[in-house]
C-alpha cells in the first residue's frame, strides 16, 4: 500500500513515474546524515552542498570522514576538488532562504554529476511550498529529458507537507540500483520503518486537501 501511495504521489504531484526503487526512511534528517556513510564515503572524498544550507548536509559528510564543500555552481569547483566529489546535495525550495532552482540549473547539476561520476541527491522536502515559482523535482522529464535516473536520488518528507514531523516519515526514490543497495544496508542497520508510520504515509501521500491548508499556514 505504501509503495502504491508513493508512486501515486510522484505521478499526480510531480509528473514523475517510478515503478520500482522506493526507500521509506525514518525521517529525511537521518537519511541526510547517513547517506555519505551508506555510500561508502570516507577520508579524501568530497560532499558538495549549498552554501547557505541545512547544517545536516555538512554533518553527514563529517560523520563519514569526508570533506564538506559548499558550492552553488558546479563551474566554480576546481579540478582537484571536482575529481574527489562523490556526492552532491541540492535543496529546492531551499532552507532557509527559499530559493527555487530552475530546470536549467537542475539540469546543469545532473550533467556535471554524470560527467564526474558523482551521486546527485536532491532534498525536496519543501517542494509543496513555492510561492513565486513552481518547484520542480530533479526527476521531472523537463530536467532529465529522455534519460533515466541513474546516479540520482530525490528525497521527500511528510514533515512539512502533512505536518507529520513527529512521525519521522519520508522516502527516497530515483536510481533503482542505488535504492536497492541502500535498502540492504539500512535493513541490516535496523532502519526499517514501523508499520504504523507506513500506514500514516500511505493515507496522507495520496491526499492533497490538508496540504493546501498547510501551505496557507506557512505562507501566513
Amino acid at each position: 500500500a505504501l509503495r502504491e501511495a508513493m508512486a501515486t504521489y510522484l505521478r499526480d504531484r510531480w509528473r514523475v513515474r517510478v515503478d520500482t526503487g522506493f526507500l521509506p526512511v525514518i525521517g529525511t534528517k537521518e537519511f541526510v546524515a547517513w547517506l555519505p556513510t551508506h555510500l561508502g564515503m570516507g577520508p579524501g572524498d568530497v560532499v558538495v552542498h549549498p552554501t547557505t544550507a541545512y547544517p545536516t548536509y555538512e554533518v553527514g559528510a563529517r560523520l563519514a570522514g569526508a570533506e564538506p564543500v559548499p558550492c552553488d555552481d558546479p563551474s566554480r569547483l576546481d579540478a582537484a576538488t571536482a575529481e574527489r566529489v562523490k556526492l552532491v546535495w541540492l535543496n529546492s525550495p531551499a532552507n532557509p532562504h527559499g530559493e527555487i532552482l530552475t530546470p536549467e540549473r537542475l539540469r546543469a547539476w545532473v550533467d556535471w554529476c554524470r560527467a564526474n561520476d558523482a551521486v546527485l541527491a536532491s532534498d525536496e522536502c519543501y517542494g509543496e511550498f513555492g510561492w513565486d515559482a513552481d518547484p520542480m523535482s530533479v526527476l521531472d522529464p523537463h530536467v532529465l529529458g529522455d534519460r533515466d535516473a541513474t546516479g540520482i536520488l530525490a528525497i521527500f518528507s511528510e514533515s512539512k507537507r502533512s505536518n507529520l514531523a513527529g512521525y519521522r516519515a519520508g522516502f527516497c526514490t530515483g536510481d533503482p540500483e542505488l535504492i536497492a543497495g541502500l535498502t540492504e544496508i539500512r535493513r541490516h542497520g535496523g532502519m526499517m520503518m514501523p508499520a504504523p508510520v507506513q500506514a500514516a504515509m500511505a493515507a496522507t501521500l495520496v491526499r492533497f486537501d490538508h496540504v493546501a491548508e498547510q501551505r496557507a499556514r506557512y505562507r501566513e
